[in-house]
């Protein structure tokens, strides 16, 4: 065939097929073309990545074999910048089957032929039979550039070949390789979780099996169609789907220690009670030992201490003896015994309400806590270990302090517990599966969490059920399904029994008993100084 024919034939396929401003990446070196386009010469000296460029919506392959366009898409497939999704015009004299099955194998699906020998075009179906392993390999003929009609519409040369639905076929699935968000802790299937549940709504839809293959650790697993649970900033040979769910980093401290029984009786009320309750007996102590000095004659320090008794053994609800003739003595008995009957109710109520449950020690509930105790900071992977070197709140803080636990969070995890000075930074479902798989309960507590990037899935590029998937995710993320899924799976990573956050008695508490006993102490102390006075000026009676 002619080749000026060759090259206006390619020129009006070219103009059919694409819209002006769409970006034309162009591999060969012996035809000249009359239209903008990105020239790659083959064979590649040095290939340039183009992050810069819009990514091509077209690519013309010129006069290639087998084994050329192989290399040719093996290391175009790198760059950012190859869509398999792209229209694809093939220039050559020979199309094999072994060609045909090479670009299903990269999923390139929107290709067309030109034979320049005869001048015939024709395009092939890959999944005609509505499967994803068993390929197509026949050559449909579609027109031929002798023609006068030639070609009309796109939709002749570049026809939809993706089916809506598949008959029996199975995509290849692998979770990533930490299995935190895609498996159920308490499950006995072994791969049950999160994405698989989210995934088997889609799939069963689209009506395709899912055959569940190992991770190989790395982001780019030839051996799966389909990765679970991984973040992907700028993808290369993949597609990363719509974001379904998001990972949380949070910091986790050891929860408090619990109090032994024997301490109870101080941690009823709060320190400032405590005060409070001692100051007031000793006055009580100090009057009424004043009292009996003025009327006995009895030493003062010997009355005090035999005194200080009194109060103690009404406050624990046992007897004692007052001796009150007078009116004062007794408004004064009254204000003591008032006093020791409430602080003995208090006390008793509380003390039966501790005993019936766990108490624990003074908990680290902020950043700033963590600075005070100097604790030590392990991070699950470097990336977060930078992010806690440098937020805010850590500033100036020492640098020995900051440790690693990349290789064995569960060690880690371990000594946080143990020791009662290590904070964690890591993922919160990551830390809380190793927690559960160490101890059956949750032993740390997040403290301060922020949220992170998207989880995503991820297909292999050009990857034919990746448009209906996504569509699906899209649709099941914003209609609240995936977040019902998500919170059902989260509810086995809760504790049933959570620790009991104990609350001391404080003077809050007590602010109408104990105004009620100051104004009867005041009134005792009035009628006191009242009758002193009295006493002093009119003299004793014969």
């Amino acid at each position: 065939m002619n080749p000026l024919t060759i090259l206006q034939c390619i020129n009006i396929i070219t103009q059919i097929s694409t819209n002006p401003g769409d970006q034309i990446g162009v591999l060969s070196d012996r035809i000249g073309f009359d239209f903008p386009g990105i020239i790659i010469k083959y064979p590649f000296e040095r290939l340039r990545l183009y992050y810069e460029i819009t990514p091509p919506k077209y690519y013309i392959f010129d006069s290639f074999n087998e084994e050329q366009i192989e290399n040719i898409i093996e290391t175009m497939r790198w760059t950012f910048w190859f869509k398999p999704h792209a229209k694809f015009p093939i220039i050559g004299s020979n199309i094999t089957t072994e060609i045909l099955k090479l670009f299903a194998k990269y999923y390139i699906v929107n290709v067309t032929f030109l034979d320049v020998s005869s001048g015939n075009i024709a395009t092939s179906y890959p999944y005609r039979e509505k499967s994803l392993h068993r390929i197509d390999t026949e050559i449909n003929f579609i027109k031929s550039c002798t023609d006068s009609l030639f070609i009309s519409s796109e939709k002749d040369l570049f026809p939809i070949k993706i089916p809506n639905e598949w008959n029996k076929s199975k995509i290849r699935v692998t979770f990533r390789r930490k299995d935190i968000f895609s498996k159920c802790i308490h499950c006995k299937t072994r791969y049950k979780g999160i994405e698989s549940e989210i995934f088997i709504v889609i799939f069963d839809y689209l009506k395709i099996g899912i055959q569940v293959v190992p991770f190989d650790e790395r982001e780019l697993n030839y051996a799966a169609d389909l990765t679970f649970g991984l973040q992907v900033d700028r993808p290369r040979s993949k597609n990363p789907t719509y974001p379904y769910r998001h990972e949380h980093i949070a910091w986790f401290v050891p929860v408090a220690s619990e109090i032994p029984r024997w301490k109870y009786v101080f941690t009823i009320f709060q320190k400032n009670v405590y005060i409070a309750l001692v100051i007031t007996i000793l006055a009580i102590s100090a009057v009424w030992s004043f009292k009996i000095y003025k009327y006995t004659g009895r030493k003062p320090i010997k009355s005090f201490f035999g005194i200080l008794s009194s109060p103690f053994i009404l406050f624990l609800g046992q007897s004692t003896r007052f001796y009150s003739k007078s009116l004062r003595h007794k408004i004064l008995v009254c204000c003591i015994i008032f006093l020791a009957t409430m602080m003995n109710f208090f006390f008793g109520t509380r003390l039966i309400y501790l005993l019936n449950g766990k108490n624990y020690e003074s908990q680290i509930n902020s950043i700033q806590k963590i600075r005070d105790n100097n604790f030590h900071i392990a991070s699950t992977s470097r990336n977060l270990h930078y992010w806690a070197y440098f937020t805010p709140e850590m500033r100036g803080y020492p640098r020995h302090l900051f440790t690693y636990c990349i290789e064995n969070v569960t060690s880690c995890i371990q000594r946080a517990i143990e020791r009662k000075n290590i904070a964690i930074v890591g993922f919160d479902r990551e830390v809380r599966n190793e927690e559960i798989k160490l101890y059956n309960q949750l032993l740390l507590e997040p403290i301060s969490v922020h949220q992170n990037e998207n989880l995503q899935g991820i297909f292999s590029k050009g990857y034919p059920l990746f448009d209906q998937t996504n569509r699906m995710l899209q649709y099941l993320f914003q209609s609240g399904i995936i977040k019902n899924i998500a919170e059902k799976y989260d509810k086995l990573l809760r504790i049933n029994d959570e620790y009991f956050s104990m609350k001391s008695l404080s003077l809050a508490h007590m602010v109408l008993p104990v105004s009620i006993w100051t104004v009867g102490i005041l009134l005792s102390v009035i009628v006191f100084c009242y009758e002193q006075m009295k006493f002093k000026y009119a003299g004793p009676k014969n």
